[in-house]
């Protein structure tokens, strides 16, 4: 888990019980680290088609985030491509 306290990024080890979230220990982050912070990905509901979620879902744990990758490679192919005047 990273953070931010007074304007520096903290990697922190944590466990959750029920609601309680015990912090196991703080060290500030390294520049990698550091790099990846606020690059986190948002919630957002999305609908796919049955056949879609069936093929991602069958290739086991992970599966929400190669639907990600997949999406990052389409989404930088879309960008290098020039828009067609419609």
């Amino acid at each position: 888990m990273f953070g931010k306290i007074d304007r520096r990024v903290w990697a922190a080890v944590v466990t959750y019980r029920g609601d309680r979230v015990r912090v196991i220990s703080l060290r500030p982050a390294s520049r990698k680290e550091r790099q990846h912070y606020g690059e986190a990905t948002r919630l957002v509901s999305l609908r796919l088609s049955p056949d879609v979620l069936d093929v991602y879902r069958g290739t086991g744990r992970g599966w929400q985030a190669r639907i990600n990758s997949d999406l990052e490679r389409a989404a930088k192919r879309i960008r290098r491509e020039p828009r067609s005047a419609a």
